[in-house]
């Protein structure tokens, strides 16, 4: 009997250290996306990208998240390579394959189960850097080139050689290219692979975003679009850490 209520204690701390997991990992979800030197080719974590359209104090059809960023000195602490000093940065807008069908930017309205299809017309997708000096719209049928959007700090200045952080900016535009006051609810999916002076481009990031849904169907549109791509997404990864802490201290109850 001791045992048995011995392996029920250390289940409960086992089972508040999953919660306090799950908690860091979804605030890590909405975490810059961070860019850096691997062996050559431009590393970028995480390979999927959370956002939200419509988060104060953005208009309903923007959204300038997660930032674009790459801090040598956590980079290091991290055992990664930073960017190159005074390098330009910029991306490109992918093809990729959900269902068997290729699109740049695909929609799921949320309801139901996951199912990414066509946009609404007339919508399209506008990138911009942060002063809106430069952009490039997709109506998410072809792929695209986009543009050099920042430079990475030479060490010159204050900020360490090789530092970058940008917010760019994601718009929900009609043809025209004025902005959709009110967007159809739903998840926003578009891929991107970004370059650097002196590195091959790195591996596609997918953006998924959404717009006016729960977290619940955000996640699930998150999980759908990673597996597509082969990624496992950080619910997966949370889920077998938990189980392994779980059989891991019932199998130290019973010795």
């Amino acid at each position: 009997m001791r045992c048995f209520g011995n392996c029920f204690a250390r289940l409960g701390v086992a089972l508040a250290c999953v919660m306090l997991l799950g908690a860091n990992a979804a605030i890590a979800q909405h975490s810059d996306l961070e860019l850096f030197s691997d062996g050559g080719q431009v590393g970028a974590e995480p390979r999927i990208a959370e956002g939200e359209f419509g988060e104060s104090p953005n208009q309903a059809y923007r959204a300038n998240e997660p930032g674009v960023e790459s801090d040598p000195d956590e980079l290091v602490l991290e055992g990664e390579t930073p960017l190159p000093g005074g390098a330009l940065v910029g991306f490109d807008l992918q093809l990729f394959t959900m269902d068997s069908v290729s699109k740049s930017l695909f929609y799921w309205n949320g309801v139901g189960s996951v199912d990414f299809t066509s946009l609404p017309s007339p919508y399209e997708l506008k990138i911009s850097d942060a002063t809106e000096s430069f952009s490039v719209q997709i109506d998410g049928t072809t792929a695209a080139a986009g543009f050099d959007f920042d430079i990475t700090a030479d060490g010159t200045g204050v900020d360490p050689a090789g530092f970058l952080h940008h917010d760019l900016i994601f718009d929900l535009v009609d043809a025209g290219g004025a902005g959709i006051l009110n967007p159809a609810s739903g998840v926003y999916a578009f891929a991107t692979t970004f370059k650097v002076a002196g590195l091959t481009d790195s591996e596609p990031v997918f953006w998924v975003q959404a717009a006016g849904v729960d977290e619940s169907v955000h996640e699930a549109a998150v999980e759908y679009v990673a597996l597509s791509q082969g990624i496992i997404p950080e619910p997966t990864s949370l889920a077998l850490l938990g189980g392994m802490m779980l059989a891991g201290v019932c199998l130290r109850g019973r010795s």
